[in-house]
């Protein structure tokens, strides 16, 4: 295992470390064996970190250096290391005790199992990881891995590849192989959704031991001998592929397409004998692996006598020429050891001169993702030493202490950007949970913080702010007398009073005068006395709900317009039965007089008490904070309690109208002098249509425009009423005083009488 730490100087003020380690492995089988295809990712990372020292535009005064491990292929091995960096050599988890510096970045490990178990343990301590050859699509998920990172696609991407080149083949019987660990699974699922979604299908998935068992290779070989699958997707190293090989080797299989994932398609496994036959014809995906500039000079010029520290590149030398460097204790005269008999190596060996086969088949360039993960870190350095000079960096509006860099200041790789107070977390679908998309928190509900899963609602009396991050006190709505409208209604309403209570002034002044006498005055004074309670009725309905003013509104109203009513039927009886008195002998004289009308008035008064007193006693209107039918608003009203009442209240009302319109409208023949029939019918006419207008309007509405309406309602039949009946009296009483005369009344009469 060769260490070698790296010094990076930041001008003359100050020093720091940065440390860089690379997880390489070696695969070891039955003997001894050097893994060059494992080699050539440290090679890679040896010229990116010499080419980019040499750079003087990219961390100028800064030399990078690297720390390297041997993971050896165990995830145990892997795990061990990861500890040792991060509490030094005592291995005391949460402590740091050797005497070095922390590294800076781990780039590694190869295997998605190893850089699995690293990944747990340094996301931890939000410590960045940059893995160049593991694919498992689990590793993509940042709340489970934070600072895990990659420069490699991972499974899901060659299983549609995978899915595309049977599509193109027409491939839709296959088989798959996978080895029992994460990637080996997770590429196996990942295919067989693939196949699924494409209309295909799969005849067998077998999973290879992670053991050698020899029972167990048997049975898959001899599944994959009596298929008729004639394709055959394998998901896993060549760790336990081989022995699968040897076995198929064995029964000579070779009439089979095999597709080779990238875990195990640029490996060395066809160079086993017989190999070559049994995978004849297979068909893999290769990774993306352009030329690096420089990179195969580079790796030819390699000499164990330039790198004395190089462990690795020393036993590569020894396995690939066939010689053994010296050892003092047992060099001979002759060039040889004493002990085994070996020749030395001297250096001057030419890499080469080697077999193809043996050296150049494996494609350096390949190691481009590891050449690419060193780069992601020198630029990301190079960003926080050039904070001070384009801004800020981080989050917080900061830029980082470049002589303190702490592992979670290096510029993070997501899937989505964190969710925002008001939206919610959905994740994607098909995708790791890391991706996800924001949506906002549906009305009534807010988040308060940053990537929310849920929202959270609101309570009754609270609504969320516009941008859905906190909940606020709701706004109590109902017909205030300080906003216009309610204003404007006070105002028409204490007008419409004053107007009435003139009018009854003037009636009161010119009692004795004929037009007034007319018609029975009494029955006019109580009218425009009702009247003048009918426009200030109106008040109530305006101003904050109580339990007082909701048991008065509705009451007031119908009794007090049910009067006004009773009082105008009165009216128009009376004429009725003055008219048709002055004939002999007529049975209506008994009628006249005072009893009559009172009798109505009372009659008909009390009938709509007694409905107004049912009510009160069973069901009354109560005050209500209705917070359903407007959003974010609290509507103050008062609820009727029983709408079958209002509906009684409403229509007895429509009912006397509709009798008093009737009576009135017989009558109207009457000599015009003294008779109001006519006018009583038109202020019916206006009155019917002012209700029959308000029933649709008034269910339409919500909240204090409903109120409005009514109030509306209200002064626009008392409105009518006083209009059709006494504006034409007081216009005769105060601008024509010469017709409102006995002579003039009764010469009207007997020329009526004459046609």
């Amino acid at each position: 295992m060769t260490v070698v730490r790296l010094n990076g100087l930041v001008s003359s003020k100050s020093s720091y470390f940065v440390y860089t380690l690379i997880l390489v492995w070696l695969l070891e089988t039955s003997v001894v064996w050097f893994g060059i295809v494992y080699y050539r990712f440290f090679v890679a990372v040896m010229f990116a970190v010499n080419e980019i020292n040499r750079n003087r535009h990219l961390l100028p005064n800064v030399t990078l250096g690297y720390t390297v491990y041997d993971s050896c292929f165990l995830e145990a091995r892997a795990l061990e290391v990861t500890m040792k960096l991060l509490s030094g050599v005592s291995f005391v988890p949460n402590y740091h005790c050797g005497g070095h510096s922390m590294p800076f970045v781990i780039i590694g490990d190869s295997p998605s199992t190893s850089s699995l178990v690293m990944a747990r343990l340094l996301g931890i301590y939000r410590y960045p990881q940059i893995s160049y050859g593991s694919t498992l699509p689990l590793l993509g998920d940042k709340y489970q891995f934070p600072s895990f990172l990659r420069t490699i696609s991972n499974l899901t991407v060659e299983a549609i590849g995978i899915g595309r080149l049977m599509e193109h083949f027409g491939w839709s019987w296959i088989g798959i192989i996978a080895s029992d660990n994460d990637s080996g699974q997770q590429g196996a699922l990942d295919q067989i959704k693939e196949v699924t979604k494409r209309g295909f299908c799969v005849a067998f998935l077998e999973t290879l031991p992670t053991y050698n068992s020899k029972s167990r290779l048997r049975h898959i070989v001899e599944r994959i001998k009596s298929s008729p699958v004639k394709v055959i997707t394998v998901y896993s190293t060549q760790q336990y592929l081989i022995p699968l090989m040897e076995e198929v080797i064995f029964q000579n299989i070779t009439d089979r397409v095999w597709i080779a994932t990238t875990q195990w398609g640029n490996s060395n496994i066809f160079q086993y004998k017989g190999i070559w036959k049994t995978l004849n014809g297979t068909l893999g995906l290769a990774k993306y692996s352009p030329e690096i500039p420089g990179f195969q000079d580079f790796v030819y010029n390699l000499n164990p006598l330039n790198s004395p520290g190089d462990s690795f590149l020393t036993l590569f030398w020894e396995m690939f020429f066939d010689c053994k460097w010296p050892n003092r204790q047992n060099i001979s005269v002759s060039g040889f050891d004493t002990v085994t008999g070996a020749i030395f190596c001297t250096g001057a060996e030419n890499l080469k001169a080697l077999n193809a086969s043996m050296y150049d088949l494996y494609n350096f360039r390949d190691a481009i993702n590891a050449y690419n993960a060193v780069y992601a870190l020198a630029y990301a350095v190079h960003s926080l030493l050039l904070c001070d000079t384009r801004g800020q960096l981080l989050k917080n509006g900061t830029c980082p202490d470049i002589g303190n860099i702490l592992p979670w200041q290096v510029p993070r790789s997501v899937c989505s950007e964190s969710c925002g107070p008001g939206y919610r977390k959905a994740t994607q679908k098909g995708q790791p949970i890391c991706c996800f998309d924001c949506i906002p928190c549906s009305e009534g509900e807010i988040s308060n913080h940053s990537d929310s899963n849920d929202c959270i609602r609101c309570a009754d009396d609270q609504w969320p702010t516009y941008g859905q991050e906190k909940c606020i006190s709701k706004t109590i709505e109902f017909l205030s007398y300080k906003e216009p409208l309610g204003l404007s209604l006070a105002a028409i309403s204490i007008i419409g009073s004053i107007i009435t209570a003139s009018v009854l002034c003037i009636f009161i002044k010119f009692k004795e005068t004929p037009i007034v006498k007319a018609n029975n005055r009494d029955l006019s004074y109580l009218l425009l006395f009702a009247l003048i309670l009918c426009f200030l009725c109106s008040l109530i309905f305006i101003g904050y709900p109580k339990t007082e003013t909701c048991l008065l509104r509705q009451v007031a109203f119908g009794v007090i317009f049910s009067f006004s009513v009773s009082c105008i039927l009165a009216k128009t009886i009376t004429v009725i039965i003055a008219f048709n008195s002055t004939k002999p002998n007529s049975p209506m004289r008994k009628w006249i007089g005072t009893k009559t009308p009172v009798s109505v008035i009372i009659f008909c008064s009390l009938i709509q008490v007694c409905i107004c007193v049912s009510w009160l006693s069973t069901a009354p209107p109560f005050p209500n904070a209705n917070m359903v039918i407007k959003p974010g608003t609290i509507i103050m009203e008062c609820q009727e309690g029983s709408s079958t009442a209002f509906g009684c209240m409403l229509g007895y009302m429509g009912f006397l109208s509709l009798l008093s319109f009737a009576i009135a409208f017989l009558a109207r023949k009457l000599p015009a002098t003294f008779n109001e029939a006519q006018l009583i019918s038109f202020s019916m006419i206006v009155f019917v249509s002012v209700w029959a207008t308000f029933i649709p309007a008034y269910l339409s509405t919500q909240g204090k425009y409903m109120v409005a309406v009514e109030v509306f309602a209200i002064l626009a039949s008392g409105s009518g009423l006083l209009c059709s009946i006494f504006v034409s009296k007081c216009y005769i009483v105060l601008l024509k005083p010469e017709k409102n005369t006995r002579k003039h009344l009764t010469s009207k009469i007997d020329c009526n009488i004459t046609k």
